[in-house]
């Protein structure tokens, strides 16, 4: 699975049923690079340790809200944004762990 490509599908979709133009492929990549430093990576959860639920040392993660924010900080309607989380969130899962996020971001 790759977070970033079902992302840019989902926004293409979302954009399509709207009647709005498509963001260009530059566009997108800045906004997917600017949230990507704010999730963490395969490599930054190697040395952690699970803790009850979670792992040691890594903060929880704010993936969906995170997201939510860098496209609405990139002009796409708030409205808009949040359709396309949601979409994201039914394939995903509300509440992925730290690793599955890694995973995600590493496709």
């Amino acid at each position: 699975m790759s977070l970033k490509s079902d992302c840019k599908k989902t926004l293409q979709a979302v954009y399509s049923s709207e009647g709005i133009p498509q963001i260009t492929d530059k566009t997108f990549n800045t906004m997917w690079e600017t949230f990507a430093k704010t999730q963490p990576s395969v490599t930054s959860l190697a040395g952690a340790t699970y803790s009850g639920d979670g792992l040691s040392g890594v903060a929880p993660p704010q993936i969906w809200e995170t997201l939510e924010f860098n496209l609405t900080k990139f002009g796409i309607d708030k409205k808009l944004a949040t359709k396309i989380v949601a979409k994201l969130k039914k394939k995903y899962g509300d509440n992925p762990k730290p690793t599955e996020i890694g995973a995600f971001m590493s496709n």
